[in-house]
């Protein structure tokens, strides 16, 4: 018996170790290709992630097991064409493939060939970087049908069950685009492989590409024009994280929550009211924000991005700085890549604790020499739930209160917007120490935090007050607030009014060809529309009051 054990393990092992070495192989080719085409490329980010390598090391592993040469060969190919896609949508639009894009190639693609027959000699290494893992492929897999594994019918099954796990999910929860959107950072195979699946399942569950493609296909394109060349000062942006105005005492809360943002009502070039968030999550919010997209269908805005502020301040002559306090994966699509300074915490400090994380926005202040013309936009993280997990250590101006679930998550984020309120103050403190030019600021949040109203907590969902935000606009340092916008920002300006409020101060004008004044949005948790949203009608009265009426639009509905 111990003969035949050793005879096995004399037959076996090195056929395994030859398999799983081929394999190794062409995986390490294969994602050092990310590699070599971000350093070619700097718009192109990637970064390495432990779950997405053993996920295509075991793929890899499968598909070179696999006991038809041609399936081999048809598996090596799709991988390949995972990256071809990437790298050469990259290459012309700067930007990650959408989920909504692929079904594109079946209805526009004469006018995609058209586009890239006239630059494909600006594409050489996008066209012939993944030729090298196809390289390594054939030989490995040669090795490996001499030396290696024998082909079983094993590994397709486990092969193609992997593969229709994303189309199935696609296929199940049509609605949830956003799960679906690339990384802003991952791998070439896993993003082409998340709107590959997402076109796959979701067309399936839609009943054709038609269904999908019509809100972008037969969109009229937003009408963007310059008017000058911006402001001469200090733009600053902050884009608060889970802000409930109801818990604020710049709104009326009986507690001292927010004392600076409550001095700012008696600023004479101030103004403090409650607004409309572009959505009801800041993966959802930010890409709509940034690109101005006033309606929730319109997926194609955050795309093009021809009316995004960061490329447009960049094309007036601004500095650009973002600095967040969060997650590099929420700025998918916002085109912070083309900032002269952009810094997440994965990106820049991945090993900063998580309390007091804020704090990375007041050292790029201090670092920031405010001599030219400056776009200055800060992302914070404090309010975001767990309340008390992004407080400064030793932060507790409130009591917290134990005494039941509910208590302690209203007392805990009370702490949260006081320190939210603080910041904002350092903030402002910070910028006018450092600089005598004009400085016009702008605080709002990137949706509403449900703190039990109705029986709802946290963001995400579709309801009542789901939009809710604070909207802060300020001017110092001899600087105003041009007509119309201190009328226009009075009665629940959304983010699309406040973004084509930045838009005038960088020297554009931004509209949207149906845009009106009276009926407002708050889109779902799906950047396409996909998952519902808030229809808002503002009424103003004679008195000057401002009043709106809002209406839950379920998911499939299309204007």
């Amino acid at each position: 018996m111990m003969g035949l054990k050793r005879n096995w393990a004399q037959r076996t092992l090195p056929h395994i170790a030859v398999w799983l070495g081929g394999a190794l192989l062409w995986l390490a080719v294969y994602l050092g290709v990310d590699h070599v085409y971000a350093a070619l490329d700097p718009r192109y980010q990637v970064k390495p992630e432990g779950l997405t390598i053993a996920l295509a090391g075991v793929w890899f592993a499968l598909a070179l097991a696999l006991r038809s040469a041609a399936a081999a060969w048809a598996a090596a190919l799709f991988f390949a064409a995972a990256q071809w896609g990437q790298f050469l949508h990259y290459r012309y639009y700067g930007a990650p493939i959408a989920p909504h894009e692929p079904v594109l190639l079946f209805t526009e693609w004469r006018e995609i060939t058209v586009a890239f027959s006239g630059l494909i000699h600006h594409f050489w290494d996008a066209l012939l970087l993944p030729l090298a893992p196809l390289v390594v492929f054939a030989a490995v897999q040669r090795i490996n049908r001499r030396f290696g594994v024998e082909g079983r019918w094993w590994p397709g099954i486990l092969f193609l069950a992997l593969w229709l796990v994303l189309p199935l999910k696609a296929y199940r929860q049509p609605e949830n685009t956003q799960a679906f959107y690339p990384r802003p950072y991952g791998y070439a195979l896993k993003n082409a492989w998340l709107v590959t699946a997402y076109a796959i399942g979701a067309t399936a569950a839609h009943q054709g590409t038609a269904a999908m493609a019509a809100p972008v296909v037969n969109a009229e394109p937003y009408r963007v024009r310059s008017v000058g060349k911006g402001v001469d000062g200090v733009i600053v942006l902050v884009m608060g994280e889970s802000t409930n105005p109801s818990m604020m005492s710049a709104f009326g809360y009986p507690q001292p929550t927010t004392p600076f943002l409550s001095s700012l009502r008696a600023c004479s070039t101030c103004i403090v009211v409650i607004g409309q968030a572009a959505g009801v999550a800041t993966k959802v919010t930010l890409p709509m924000f940034f690109n101005l997209q006033r309606e929730p269908w319109r997926n194609d805005v955050p795309v093009d991005g021809k009316s995004n502020l960061i490329a447009l301040a960049k094309q007036h002559g601004y500095r650009v700085v973002v600095e967040s306090a969060q997650t590099n994966n929420l700025f998918t699509f916002t085109r912070a890549e083309l900032a002269d300074h952009f810094c997440t915490v994965d990106r820049c400090d991945p090993n900063r604790a998580e309390a007091g994380v804020d704090r990375v926005l007041l050292e790029r202040i201090a670092a920031e020499p405010f001599r030219d013309k400056t776009l200055l936009i800060l992302h914070t993280r404090v309010a975001h739930s767990a309340y008390d997990r992004y407080l400064p250590p030793g932060w507790q101006p409130f009591p917290v209160d134990t005494s039941s679930r509910s208590a302690q998550m209203q007392t805990t984020y009370r702490n949260a917007v006081a320190w939210f309120d603080e910041l904002a103050r350092q903030i402002v403190t910070a910028v006018r120490s450092k600089t005598d030019k004009p400085i016009w600021f702008i605080l709002t949040g990137d949706h509403n935090e449900l703190l039990g109203e109705g029986g709802r907590w946290g963001h995400g969902q579709l309801t009542a007050h789901a939009g809710e935000v604070p909207v802060v606009v300020a001017a110092w340092n001899g600087a105003t607030i041009p007509e119309p916008w201190p009328s226009r920002l009075r009665c629940r300006p959304t983010h699309y009014e406040l973004g084509q409020f930045v838009a005038e101060l960088l020297g554009w004008e931004v509209h949207s060809p149906e845009e009106s004044p009276r009926v407002l949005y708050t889109n779902g948790p799906d950047l396409g529309g996909k998952a519902g949203w808030i229809e808002l009608t503002r009424r103003i009265a004679e008195d000057g009051r401002c009043d709106v009426v809002e209406r839950l639009v379920p998911p499939g509905r299309h204007p």
